[in-house]
């Protein structure tokens, strides 16, 4: 979340004349709904996880299994697979798209990662299932697309420390 709202000040004052205050506006509200929704997924394993472990060995394992499996169902899919990388994955392809030109690289490698994250989120929302385990090369491809977002974080990790002299924009 401080990253998204470091990057909004950031690209605020970049792309000021540009018109596209807008979309950093969205951008922003991308970014820190990701880490939001993400905190909640948490949230709910942390505080209904304890309970199922007390349930199960109370000797309520049946329930506790079914309850569990809901739970894990709702936040990996619904919240975590479906919305979390919906929101991470346009806060991704949007920031790279106003990379500017000096910075082309660091922003492809963010669409190409973000448009990994929107197709791991449509594949989510398709079939219901998270794509791993691999079952075809389109869940190979989405993967890897996933997997340079996590790349991207790293480099932008790297440009972060370094100091926010030309860091993002």
């Amino acid at each position: 979340m401080p990253v998204a709202v470091y990057l909004h000040h950031r690209s605020s004052a970049a792309v000021a004349g540009r018109g596209e205050q807008g979309l950093i506006g969205v951008l922003t509200f991308a970014g820190v709904g990701f880490a939001l929704i993400g905190a909640i997924g948490a949230a709910l394993f942390a505080a209904v996880g304890p309970y199922l472990v007390e349930a199960s060995a109370g000797g309520w394992t049946e329930a506790a299994d079914v309850t569990f499996g809901a739970l894990a169902s709702s936040v990996y899919v619904g919240l975590w697979g479906m919305l979390e990388l919906l929101l991470y994955g346009i806060w991704l392809v949007g920031i790279g798209w106003l990379m500017p030109t000096e910075n082309r690289s660091f922003g492809w490698l963010a669409m190409v990662g973000g448009v990994g994250m929107l197709a791991y989120s449509v594949r989510t929302m398709l079939t219901g299932d998270a794509p791993i385990p691999f079952e075809g090369p389109i869940d190979v491809l989405i993967a890897l697309g996933a997997g340079l977002a996590s790349l991207w974080v790293l480099w932008l990790a790297v440009r972060l420390w370094r100091g926010p002299a030309k860091t993002i924009t």
